[in-house]
């Protein structure tokens, strides 16, 4: 990898340790006619360095002894990178060797800001986890159709450095959350986002039962506490949260709705699952109103303090 990159490849890891050599074998293993480099953003209290250095020494390694939320780990990534172009990948994320020179030739294309692609299933034997993949991913399953999108999920992405001039990742509770809340700023700004269904990651999506609702309360905590600092797509219920009644019906349908876009496969999977999907969007729905109570929350501790040092 050269000293000029055309692309900045920025992980951000957090106690990574059992799936950040493979996510790194397939990182760098990328075959590209272009100079790319690679940036991990590690906060874990026992850094994974030693797992990283002997392995990948072409990597840039950088830790943190305060704990970043994956969106502030990515923003430093930004700060840090070198590229004409900036792509972020996921910990546990396995890539296919030609994925960033397939990302980047869509960005040289045409006038596009970012590009977003399909998120595949790895753990395709576990029931949990097919439940959490077609609750968090129905619209970037592998199979659905080129198309200009509002937002696309952050595992496995890749952006024009230049959208980053006047933007970042908003903070966040932890899981998700800042991706939509960064895309729908990029889209207010006339910035293209595309979704491209044929370039296909893997995902280990989380395969444990507590996670059909741990996972998604999480997700709707972290949605609630952006929705109140810039336009996301539960900025509605956040306002509202009389309507977060009727949020798990909606998911539900737009859910089902991109899986049987994306094939008769997803179409059945989600057939057979769509009871315990409702459910886990009741729990997104909880997280939503709580990750609202507690932006006030923060906001109300956020003003006594500047009223108290007055």
């Amino acid at each position: 990898m050269a000293d000029k990159p055309l692309v900045s490849v920025v992980i951000p890891t957090y106690n990574g340790h059992e799936t950040i050599g493979q996510c790194l074998e397939t990182v760098t293993n990328q075959q590209t006619d272009f100079p790319y480099e690679v940036i991990v953003v590690d906060s874990s209290p026992e850094p994974v360095e030693p797992l990283i250095k002997p392995r990948f020494p072409q990597v840039r390694y950088v830790h943190s002894k305060q704990r970043l939320s994956s969106a502030e780990a990515r923003n430093l990534g930004i700060e840090l990178a070198k590229g004409d172009f900036i792509a972020f990948v996921d910990q546990d994320v396995l890539l296919p060797n030609d994925w960033l020179a397939r990302v980047v030739k869509r960005l040289r294309e045409g006038d596009i800001g970012g590009i977003g692609c399909a998120i595949a299933n790895s753990n395709k034997w576990s029931i949990p986890a097919w439940i959490v993949h077609l609750t968090e991913f129905p619209r970037s399953l592998p199979g659905g159709h080129l198309c200009f999108v509002e937002s696309f999920p952050t595992a496995a992405c890749c952006y024009h450095k230049s959208v980053f001039q006047d933007a970042r990742f908003p903070p966040t509770l932890g899981a998700g959350g800042d991706d939509p809340a960064l895309n729908i700023t990029l889209l207010r700004k006339g910035i293209k986002l595309l979704h491209d269904p044929t370039i296909v990651v893997k995902h280990p999506t989380r395969s444990r039962w507590k996670d059909v609702l741990l996972y998604p309360f999480k997700l709707g905590k972290a949605d609630g506490f952006c929705a109140c600092q810039s336009e996301t797509r539960a900025t509605l219920f956040a306002r509202f949260p009389t309507l977060l009644f009727i949020y798990p019906f909606l998911r539900t349908v737009y859910s089902g709705w991109h899986c049987f876009r994306s094939g008769l496969k997803y179409g059945l999977l989600f057939t057979v699952l769509s009871p315990f999907i409702f459910v886990a969007y009741c729990a997104w729905a909880v997280g939503i109103y709580l990750g609202v109570r507690e932006f006030q929350r923060r906001k109300e501790v956020g003003q006594e303090r500047t009223e108290g040092g007055r």
